[in-house]
């Protein structure tokens, strides 16, 4: 299977979680070996639990990280069950553009794009 180049993490059940930033709704989506969709989340907008622009991700068990660079954000979340996350907490980003990873589980390193 070939997929189009995005930001994506792969799960402890090798099921493939992205974000697609060209869906319209902003949207995780969540894909088996197989690339039959799973499971798909996530609602565009300005609210609190809405996103403005997903880009990269990052995932260290159980956390994931998101950076929505629309929001100036990266969304943390933890991992619940199998294919349930909680989003955690928010960091403020100003300028970030470039690529975000999750560090002993609990730092976060942005790479700036210059």
């Amino acid at each position: 299977m070939l997929l189009l180049a995005m930001p994506f993490v792969v799960l402890e059940d090798e099921s493939f979680l992205f974000t697609d930033p060209k869906d319209k709704n902003n949207q995780f989506k969540l894909i088996n070996e197989e690339g039959k969709l799973i499971k798909a989340w996530g609602k565009f907008g300005l609210g609190p639990d809405e996103f403005g622009g997903l880009f990269t991700i990052d995932y260290q068990p159980p956390y994931l990280a998101v950076l929505d660079a629309s929001k100036q954000r990266a969304h943390i979340f933890i991992k619940l069950g199998h294919y349930e996350f909680k989003k955690i907490g928010e960091i403020l980003t100003w300028e970030a553009q470039g690529q975000l990873k999750i560090y002993k589980k609990k730092y976060f390193i942005l790479w700036l794009y210059c």
